[in-house]
């Protein structure tokens, strides 16, 4: 594990995440959904989604790091972000929702709503790849808060 600064860690972490979520199916999401609901349960929700994924990158960054070697690792890490870079470049075909198909449903709550949609849409993410990454590198708990 490299020895680094805790405070330049999470604010490297936070960056980077910060960086990578612009524009983000999980951004989106939250907006239609606090444009639509009211704002606490979404907030309360997504915050409780990061939570939770962002607590699992970390955990499997680190168990990773600890079972596979270094230069192994370097080379999955490359092979995986080559392939999803070239699956974002050729997926060009948007996936377009008529609001018209869209119900609204009674009875749900909007924090579970939000919980999951969010759990959905960030799952294996490019995020939660980089913090799990960094995870295996870098002090847990700074990479942790950071994210």
């Amino acid at each position: 594990m490299v020895t680094a600064d805790p405070v330049s860690v999470t604010l490297s972490t936070f960056a980077l995440v910060g960086l990578a979520e612009m524009g983000d199916k999980s951004q989106l999401v939250c907006m239609t959904l606090a444009a639509r609901y009211r704002h606490w349960p979404v907030l309360i929700g997504a915050s409780a989604a990061f939570l939770v994924l962002n607590t699992l990158a970390v955990v499997f960054g680190a168990a990773v790091a600890a079972w596979v070697p270094e230069q192994v690792m370097a080379i999955s890490v490359a092979l995986i972000f080559f392939i999803f870079g070239m699956r974002a470049l050729m997926n060009s075909v948007s996936d377009e929702i008529d609001e018209n198909d869209i119900g609204e449903k009674t009875g749900h709550s909007i924090f579970i709503t939000t919980f999951l949609l969010i759990v959905v849409a960030e799952f294996g993410d490019k995020t939660q790849i980089a913090v799990a990454g960094l995870a295996s590198t870098m002090p847990l708990l700074a990479v942790w808060s950071g994210a």
